[in-house]
């Protein structure tokens, strides 16, 4: 009892009521600055989602119309999509590698791109063709997209795989152009920078053997366009002549050249061939000799063998066959019976 007597200070409660005061006053004045973070926090955290969201919705947006672009060849719709998503990840570099592949095939061809060729050979319109000049400012629009992929990629770990396709088209181009050299150092820089990168040996043996075949190449292969396919194998048809015995105007005109105004008509060539029994498909080929056939022998037809008389028994003699007996004569009539004479 005296010991807790002796520890009963005069003002502890008061002590301890003031700390209890001190605490609760620092709450308070604290209380709107945390409350104030924790909603900037909060809002920050849910604007930083929200701005995530919308990028990798512009980003699967630019990959969906770049699989447009490229399922349409057409370069300068894969180059709007490049413009349209900068900075949509690799969106633009991919876009951009895919229009130089579309132009430098174009080129390879001769045809516009998305020009289609008819079975015949011909296009839909003459426009299709390229000329020589179109040929070579393709083969410019080509490389200059190649080289700024090629120049936007380099010293870039990540994306040292697109460098190297720019690499490669860049040297194709050129092979296509025909600049041997030119094709040499661009895959010298693609052997180095595969060395570089510690790339697989895979690409590494792509790159020295397309090095070491360069200008061991086949000619320029023509275009499709000038390519003419003929389904009947080389058969010509007949051309339908114009009557110039039916055409005044035509009469008037051989008149004033001096020329006959009925001339000849001209023998048309059998379109089936000679004799013009069967159609000729391989014109110029010698005709096969025609080899008679030997005649078939007729085996003759063996005798009918007798039938054997059988031993010990005479030959039956031939059977007589009776006549057939006549019909007999019909019987004469009955006299007819006399009549009675009525009796009186």
């Amino acid at each position: 009892m005296d010991k807790r007597q002796q520890d009963i200070q005069v003002g502890a409660g008061q002590t301890e009521s003031r700390l209890n005061r001190e605490f609760i006053d620092f709450l308070r004045r604290i209380s709107w600055p945390v409350t104030i973070l924790i909603l900037v926090g909060v809002l920050g955290y849910v604007g930083y989602e929200r701005y995530q969201d919308s990028r990798r919705a512009a980003l699967a947006t630019a990959f969906a119309d770049l699989q447009d672009a490229v399922s349409s060849g057409n370069p300068t719709v894969m180059l709007r999509v490049a413009e349209d998503h900068a900075g949509q990840g690799a969106v633009p570099t991919l876009a951009r590698l895919a229009a130089a592949d579309a132009l430098l095939w174009s080129a390879v061809i001769g045809l516009e791109p998305g020009a289609t060729v008819k079975p015949d050979g011909t296009t839909d319109t003459p426009e299709d063709l390229l000329t020589p000049e179109l040929v070579a400012s393709t083969l410019d629009r080509a490389r200059a997209q190649y080289a700024t992929v090629a120049d936007d990629t380099r010293g870039k770990p990540p994306e040292i795989y697109l460098h190297l396709g720019a690499l490669f088209g860049l040297a194709a181009l050129e092979e296509t152009a025909g600049g041997a050299e030119a094709a040499r150092a661009h895959y010298q820089a693609i052997i180095a920078a595969a060395e570089r990168a510690a790339l697989p040996d895979a690409v590494l043996a792509e790159a020295r053997q397309r090095l070491d075949s360069v200008g061991s190449l086949a000619p320029a292969l023509p275009s499709i366009a000038a390519v003419r396919t003929n389904p009947l194998g080389g058969l010509t048809l007949p051309i339908p002549q114009r009557n110039q015995a039916q055409d005044p105007s035509l009469q008037q005109l051989l008149q004033g050249l001096g020329q006959p105004t009925t001339p000849t008509a001209p023998t048309a060539p059998n379109p089936l061939g000679p004799g013009g029994t069967s159609l000729d498909l391989s014109p110029g080929l010698p005709a096969l000799p025609s080899i008679p056939l030997p005649a078939l022998p007729t085996p003759p037809v063996p005798p009918s063998p007798a039938t054997p008389a059988s031993p010990g028994l005479p030959a039956a003699p031939p059977a007589a066959i009776p006549p057939f007996p006549a019909a007999p004569a019909p019987a004469a009539p009955a006299p007819a019976a006399p009549a009675v004479p009525p009796q009186p």
